[in-house]
């Protein structure tokens, strides 16, 4: 995963190894990375069905996201075991999930240097599948999916300065 990292600091670039790697780590029917700029949402990655990606479009409102399914908190996992039951279903991002079919959701953070960059999730269209093994093993996914968008966005702040 680092090596695949590592070649290019655009996520884009790498998405499809990463996605790869993280097979082999948890099982999932659908996987996305979201960039957090201010309050919009920037999808970088997706694999999985066509309802999947319709639900992360390219750019979306945090506020479409309910606190149980993305908190407030810096560092949080989140793990979602039957999806209808769980989520708030007044969110635009929830309710598209519940429609979808998903039922397991697993999110995690993106941060590095105690910011807050985006997130990692992984769904799946069976109940109860996530353990708190698979939420580690996404936790030092997104670690290093989080240390390239850093890389990024300091590459390109150097780049217009």
């Amino acid at each position: 995963m680092a090596r695949a990292i590592a070649e290019s600091l655009e996520i884009g670039q790498v998405w499809d190894r990463v996605a790869l790697v993280c097979r082999t780590l948890a099982p999932f029917d659908a996987m996305g990375i979201v960039q957090l700029e201010g309050d919009q949402v920037h999808t970088l990655g997706a694999t999985g069905d066509a309802p999947f990606r319709t639900l992360l479009h390219d750019s979306c409102l945090r506020a479409h996201f309910s606190p149980k399914l993305w908190p407030e908190a810096d560092q949080f996992v989140v793990l979602i075991g039957d999806a209808p039951a769980e989520l708030d279903l007044s969110f635009d991002s929830d309710r598209g999930i519940v429609a979808a079919g998903y039922r397991s959701v697993l999110r995690v953070p993106l941060t590095s240097a105690g910011k807050r960059l985006g997130s990692a999730l992984l769904m799946s269209r069976e109940r109860n599948i996530y353990t708190e093994q698979h939420a580690r093993a996404l936790l030092a996914v997104a670690e290093l999916v989080a240390v390239a968008l850093a890389h990024h966005e300091l590459a390109n702040r150097l780049a217009a300065s």
